[in-house]
């Protein structure tokens, strides 16, 4: 069974392919422990999404968002320069936002008001 869990951070925007049904995020995951130096190892995945999940995930997520990723993993062979070559990607069946929403700026009052704010009766 080819089932993935991950949970990181977006490491850029998320970019649509070629104006189709795709977009690629590009997720950051820090292990579970720490390095004698005091550093959390950190591995880099392709994730690809697809259809109506694609679309929301371009509309929402940026730069450095939390995310968990559902998904399976798949292993593509290309040629380059002559040569054949793997890539590992992450085909996204679920994604869940995990950063909170932005806060809405809060709207200043006008010092004129604050003085009788005190003394309004209602």
């Amino acid at each position: 069974m080819n089932i993935c869990f991950l949970v990181g951070n977006l490491t850029k925007d998320p970019q649509r392919i070629n104006n189709t049904q795709m977009v690629r995020l590009n997720l950051a995951v820090n292990d579970s422990y720490t390095k004698a130096d005091g550093k959390r190892p950190t591995d880099y995945f392709d994730v690809i999404v697809w259809g109506k999940i694609a679309d929301t995930c371009e509309k929402y997520l940026s730069k450095g968002k939390k995310i968990s990723v559902t998904g399976k993993m798949q292993n593509r062979a290309y040629e380059k320069d002559g040569q054949k070559r793997y890539r590992f990607e992450i085909i996204a069946t679920d994604i869940e936002f995990l950063s909170p929403k932005a806060e809405p700026k809060a709207v200043e009052q006008d010092p004129i008001w604050e003085e009788y704010d005190e003394d309004c009766p209602f």
